[in-house]
């Protein structure tokens, strides 16, 4: 069962803050190349949440599957799907069978993070380069 987790340390939560403000949502950025503000998703294992060092940046639809977010404007279920791909809400196999498994997206969010720690960019502007590279060893490996 996911509940409360232990309070993160100061590097836990500089790569949470760092997630939320300035790292897009993850799956948009892998599917789409767009930017969406993301919400800070915990991986979980056997139902307890492994750590906030295990943490991506998902949207809140990939995350939670809302409907009220900024890219639904006026779609159903199925034409969200077929735009953006499933929402984890959706269900952990169908997300992964897209976006590959949370460890896997896990490795992407810490190359990104390690790219962000060598040069520091404003809000969610990821430089093209390390869009192109994350989106490359998604599509060779998914």
């Amino acid at each position: 069962m996911v509940g409360k987790s232990k309070t993160p340390t100061k590097a836990e939560k500089a790569r949470m803050d760092t997630l939320k403000n300035h790292c897009p949502c993850i799956c948009c950025m892998l599917a789409t190349m767009k930017v969406s503000f993301p919400e800070i998703h915990h991986i979980t294992d056997c139902g307890r949440r492994k750590g906030h060092d295990f943490t991506l940046s998902l949207c809140p639809y990939h995350h939670r599957g809302a409907m009220e977010w900024q890219g639904a404007h006026h779609r159903n279920k199925q034409q969200l799907i077929g735009e953006f791909g499933p929402s984890l809400a959706h269900g952990k196999r169908t997300f992964a069978e897209m976006f590959g498994g949370e460890m896997f997206l896990l490795s992407l969010q810490n190359d990104i993070l390690e790219a962000y720690e060598d040069s520091e960019w404003q809000y969610y502007n990821v430089p093209e380069g390390v869009r192109v590279d994350i989106q490359h060893k998604w599509k060779s490996s998914v």
